[in-house]
């Protein structure tokens, strides 16, 4: 039930993987791989400002090895997260 920190940052890139700026949607994080069956707790969505979508309050619930955060935005594919536990 701690919180996630730092806090979990999403930013919208182009093509050469550079921030833009003007993008401000929605953005949603979900729980990917969730291998211990936790739930994920905070406010979801954030709308981005200049190109980044930041979530101070995540937290979950169970720990666990190897979890995974999915974003998505509106249009955007999804993206997920590199790996990591929660003790």
């Amino acid at each position: 039930g701690h919180q996630i920190t730092p806090a979990v940052k999403v930013r919208a890139l182009d093509a050469l993987g550079n921030v833009v700026p003007g993008f401000s949607g929605s953005v949603t994080v979900a729980l990917g791989i969730n291998p211990g069956g936790g739930t994920l707790s905070g406010t979801i969505p954030v709308a981005a400002v200049s190109g980044t979508a930041t979530f101070f309050d995540l937290s979950i619930n169970t720990t666990g090895l190897g979890y995974t955060l999915t974003a998505t935005a509106g249009a955007l594919g999804p993206v997920t997260s590199t790996s990591f536990d929660v003790n």
